[in-house]
């Protein structure tokens, strides 16, 4: 694996723009070896180690076998089901997500490969991270435990006091505390002073969209904003 030591890519290299502005602002002007020329560029295990990373907050190996209940369903004369892994290739994935070239994201697989892989060959074992044959999907946010704490908050106010309690102290602190420390990913506090004479002068309430010509526009952004989250870090995730 020593061949990736020498090997530089170029921000211009680098579709995803979080990621590619944060490789230009850390990297140096070198060859680039994917696109050939000459532009601020870092070594191809910086870019893994980022890739590495998000895939660490963001993403999840899918099972390379099926569930005890799939198999069955297999086994049954009367069904038709058939077994296909879930996810997508992970060199797929990593070349969705990070936005580079499919010889850039080879590169970036074998070499996290190495990393994860066993080191005898020789001994098949379990499947490890970033296995050529591995597949990856996106992990889905759940809102539950939130949920779930909110309709207990909303129990202790109906039915164990009236008006407020030591529970619902601890949830509401549970939630705020240490929010007017938090900052954007470009370091501006996300909690500001509103008011007259202020840089926010004026608030306005918002409605919930519905249906109609705008929607698909609205999820176009939130797909993107979400792509552009996985590379943030820490309480950069936290936006105005």
């Amino acid at each position: 694996m020593d061949h990736f030591d020498e090997i530089r890519i170029c921000h211009e290299c680098i579709g995803e723009a979080y990621l590619a502005a944060e490789m230009r602002r850390i990297g140096s002007r070198a060859r680039c070896h994917y696109c050939g020329k000459s532009r601020r560029a870092v070594a191809l295990s910086t870019l893994a180690d980022e890739i590495e990373s998000a895939f660490t907050r963001h993403f999840i190996r899918t099972a390379d076998q099926p569930s005890t209940w799939e198999e069955a369903m297999m086994r049954d004369r009367e069904s038709n089901y058939s077994w296909t892994r879930e996810g997508y290739e992970v060199v797929d994935a990593i070349e969705d997500a990070a936005r580079i070239s499919r010889e850039a994201a080879s590169d970036v697989q074998e070499l996290l490969d190495h990393r994860h892989g066993n080191p005898d060959p020789s001994d098949p074992g379990d499947e490890t991270e970033f296995a050529p044959d591995s597949y990856y999907e996106e992990k889905v946010p759940s809102d539950a435990a939130w949920a779930a704490e909110w309709n207990r908050f909303e129990d202790s106010l109906k039915k164990e006091a009236r008006f407020f309690n030591q529970h619902a102290a601890e949830h509401l602190r549970s939630i705020f505390v240490g929010l007017s420390a938090m900052k954007t990913w470009e370091g501006v506090p996300i909690v500001v002073d509103a008011g007259p004479g202020r840089t926010v002068e004026a608030l306005f309430r918002a409605r919930g969209l519905r249906r109609g010509r705008r929607s698909s526009d609205l999820r176009q952004a939130c797909r993107e904003g979400a792509a552009a989250r996985r590379f943030r870090r820490g309480n950069g995730t936290a936006t105005r």
